[in-house]
């Protein structure tokens, strides 16, 4: 599979991923606490049209009809509150602006994984990077996000797959010059100072990992496939001290977790040192 039919998979797999995220979703934990037989139930109500089959509640819902009723003989001996209780649940799906505070965590998540593909794919400055960090910089409200930005980021990758079709995206390698890369580092630092770890992070680990990769190749290096391999041949042939080395594989760590979502496996100071770390060696050893 080439790298554009795995980029379209990806997407694919990120939208289908959000679907749980978007408002007037039925899920099945609420039937579950209503002692109600989700399979079953949510099987009519998408033959009767009140939920489509990607579980969404129409928008002409009102109310449960007699024929609907009569599917369900059971719930109307002693459990017409239960009845009630799928009424409920439906209105409640469709009328829901805040992602569940239940899924918040897993959203947070599917933003940071939307992030860190399109900084794979792309140059940090360019029109998707910046869509996307818009949209979810908009959908956190007070009380949590807004689903409104779900349907947003939803149709935003999209967009990303027919771009990815058409071919209209240049892939981000060996495209930045050290100039560039300084400039991207100046937006890590303004979200460092607010404080921001999770998108300060992403783009100082993406430029360390960018920088890195570009000195060795300016010094004869071919194999870039592993960043400690890099460093330890960086360190092998004099162009770093045993010291720097130590600290490059400090930066490439907090890389790693900031690439993987582990936001609780390093601390903003961390960020803090990967910043400037990388700004010396952007200084140091592509701006010489």
């Amino acid at each position: 599979m080439n790298d554009k039919e795995k980029y379209k998979k990806q997407i694919e797999k990120l939208i289908e991923n959000g679907k749980k995220f978007r408002s007037q979703t039925i899920t099945k934990q609420p039937f579950i606490d209503a002692g109600l037989d989700f399979d079953l139930i949510i099987s009519r109500l998408i033959q009767k049209g009140y939920v489509t089959r990607d579980y969404r509640v129409s928008m002409g819902f009102k109310e449960l009809d007699d024929e609907f009723k009569s599917w369900f003989p059971n719930l109307t001996e002693g459990f017409r509150g239960q009845l009630a209780e799928i009424e409920r649940i439906l209105h409640e799906a469709r009328g829901r602006q805040m992602v569940r505070l239940d899924l918040m965590a897993d959203c947070e998540y599917w933003f940071s994984q939307i992030i860190t593909f399109i900084q794979k794919i792309t140059a940090l400055d360019r029109y998707f990077y910046d869509e996307a960090t818009k949209i979810i910089n908009g959908s956190k409200r007070q009380g949590g996000i807004f689903c409104q930005n779900i349907e947003m980021m939803i149709g935003f990758l999209k967009h990303l797959y027919d771009a990815i079709d058409n071919d209209l995206l240049i892939k981000m390698e060996n495209e930045l010059t050290a100039a560039d890369f300084n400039k991207f580092m100046e937006h890590a630092t303004y979200y460092y100072d607010q404080k921001r770890k999770m998108e300060s992070s992403i783009i100082a680990s993406a430029i360390f990992e960018d920088s890195i990769k570009k000195v060795a190749t300016k010094n004869g290096i071919q194999d870039l496939s592993k960043l400690d391999s890099v460093i330890s041949a960086l360190q092998t042939q004099g162009i770093v001290t045993p010291t720097e080395a130590k600290k490059l594989r400090y930066y490439a760590g907090v890389r790693n977790s900031a690439l993987h979502a582990s936001w609780d496996e390093f601390a903003l100071d961390d960020v803090k040192d990967l910043i400037s770390g990388t700004s010396k060696l952007i200084e140091n050893y592509l701006m010489s």
